[in-house]
């Protein structure tokens, strides 16, 4: 629960191995120097919260590489995880049992597709340092395939085809940003960026609800910084205070950055930003979601940064102030700010 005390333990194990060559296909057929890489990577994680206990085995084997100089792909095929949730807290599992579209988005699944990352950039430095933009294009597609062997499989008693006694999941989930950075001043100091970014994912055929770790949230050192992560959404549906750490997510997300950098002193910058965006859930949303009344379901925040530019590594505190919280539909001015309506954020590299 939020006001009890937190209790969040978290152990994770990777291993890898990547192949310098496009295994399957011949060397000839690539040209120049920047030849793909084949890997293979395989995790083991586990974690215990208050609510619950919960074990995430994931594999991936994929390829990844860059051409025409500033694009970048990677991907995976295929890939596949397998989430067990065990020793629920007996209140959390109420909580679903009285909420089908959590229970589903909960529940023990395999996650078995094809996912893809396309990126561009005109500047592929750790820490730019002249004008660039960017895009990027994530795509990820779950059971497809499995699908086409429904029929052979027993069923649960809700309907939903198994696999070794677990469901798996289906579903579509694309994601898109751009950005740009636009350098002014003496020596190029000051800078001017912004980012816009949308996603959405649909559940479909095996799957009543997207799994709640291919959600989209809010929140964090990189998004929407007024507010914790996870902290917002989905639309204007008030903070669930059956979790112990915010836990807000949804089916889609659009967001809007924008921040000024400037130097301070030495290697030490100043940031001013703001941003608008939110959360909110496809099949099952609120009335106030809708498109005649969207702009309500709008949360906005701007902020103050100070970062430590070592040229090969950028670290950076930001503090956000909320300016309108949807869940309450006000606006917070000064006095709201230190009463509870900010966020301090550390982060590695610029937000975007």
């Amino acid at each position: 629960k939020i006001d009890s005390p937190i209790r969040s333990n978290e152990a994770s194990v990777s291993a890898s191995i990547s192949f310098p060559k496009f295994l399957g296909l011949p060397y000839s057929i690539f040209t120049g120097p920047n030849i793909p890489r084949t890997e293979v990577s395989g995790s083991f994680n586990y974690q215990d919260r208050t609510e619950y206990k919960r074990n995430i085995a994931s594999l991936t084997y994929g390829y990844s590489g860059t051409f025409l100089k500033r694009y970048r792909f990677l991907l995976n095929i295929p890939r596949v995880s397998y989430v067990h949730l065990y020793t629920l807290d007996p209140e959390f599992k109420q909580m679903l049992e009285r909420n089908p579209f959590m229970r589903y988005a909960y529940q023990d699944h395999l996650d078995a597709g094809v996912g893809g990352t396309l990126h561009y950039t005109t500047n592929n430095d750790v820490v730019p340092k002249t004008s660039y933009h960017f895009w990027q294009v994530n795509v990820d597609l779950s059971g497809n395939v499995i699908s086409m062997f429904d029929r052979f499989m027993p069923r649960s008693e809700q309907g939903q085809a198994l696999i070794l006694s677990t469901p798996y999941t289906q579903y579509v989930r694309g994601e898109f940003s751009v950005g740009q950075t636009l350098r002014f001043g003496k020596s190029d100091a000051h800078a001017l960026s912004y980012r816009f970014l949308i996603g959405a994912g649909y559940p479909y055929g095996n799957s009543q609800a997207m799994p709640f770790e291919k959600q989209f949230y809010c929140g964090g050192a990189n998004s929407m910084r007024g507010w914790q992560a996870r902290a917002l959404g989905p639309g204007s549906q008030a903070l669930d205070t059956s979790f112990s750490i915010p836990s807000q997510t949804g089916e889609a997300k659009l967001e809007f950055d924008v921040e000024y950098r400037m130097p301070i002193f030495w290697k030490i910058e100043g940031a001013l930003f703001a941003e608008c965006g939110n959360v909110w859930n496809i099949r099952n949303s609120e009335p106030e979601a809708s498109v005649r009344t969207f702009y309500k379901t709008l949360a906005a925040d701007w902020g103050l940064g100070v970062r430590l530019n070592l040229d090969f590594i950028l670290v950076r505190i930001d503090v956000g102030f909320q300016t309108y919280d949807p869940v309450a539909a006000a606006w917070y001015g000064p006095g709201k700010w230190f009463t509870g309506k900010s966020c301090v954020h550390f982060g590695v590299g610029y937000p975007f």
